[in-house]
């Protein structure tokens, strides 16, 4: 009994050792990523300032050529305005011509057929 009790506390131990050392290879696994990336961080952190300045550079020149689009859609705004007002002029205009010329043909017509000098 004592020999079989000894022998059960064995392969306690036994098992024991083993998830310490598997528990310890992992630690090991874990502290080796943890020093990668630890390197892997401290190699981008210049490249990561380096677009995080470019960023904030294209984002002021961005701000400054939307200010200027701002500025250029007025101007456009007002010319178009403007060739509106002239479009309907040149509208009124043209009716007016028309107008004109529908009461004028039909007297073209008539002095055509009137030979008077013939």
């Amino acid at each position: 009994m004592f020999a079989a009790r000894l022998g059960h506390r064995c392969s306690e131990q036994r098992a024991a050792i083993y998830r310490l050392t598997l528990g310890i290879h992992r630690l090991e696994n874990v502290e080796e990523t943890v020093v990668r990336l630890r390197d892997q961080m401290t190699e981008t952190q210049p490249v990561l300032a380096e677009n995080a300045k470019s960023t904030q550079e294209l984002l002021a020149q961005l701000a400054k050529q939307s200010e200027s689009v701002a500025e250029k859609r007025a101007v456009v705004s007002r010319e178009e305005q403007v060739v509106r007002g002239k479009a309907e002029q040149v509208a009124m205009v043209q009716q007016e011509a028309q107008r004109q010329l529908d009461q004028a043909m039909p007297e073209l017509e008539v002095s055509l057929s009137n030979p008077i000098g013939r």
